[in-house]
């Protein structure tokens, strides 16, 4: 399977295209701007379902978060 990257991860389609494709058994990189903020629903999915995904801070307005990632 493979690895993705999804952002916009923390609510609506980010969020349920994240699961869907972890649900699938893609490896999934859940992006967002704010981790403190909005990912604890796809955490508890994640956890609950045992979903191979992982929330990344990532901004993609912004060039330096995006070449931390």
């Amino acid at each position: 399977m493979a690895v993705v990257l999804v952002t916009g991860t923390s609510t609506g389609i980010g969020l349920a295209t994240g699961v869907t494709l972890a649900r699938a058994g893609h490896t999934v990189c859940a992006a967002m701007r704010n981790p403190a903020g909005g990912s604890a629903e796809i955490q508890a999915i994640a956890e609950q379902e045992s979903l191979p995904l992982t929330v990344l801070p990532i901004d993609v307005d912004n060039d330096a978060s995006v070449k931390a990632c």
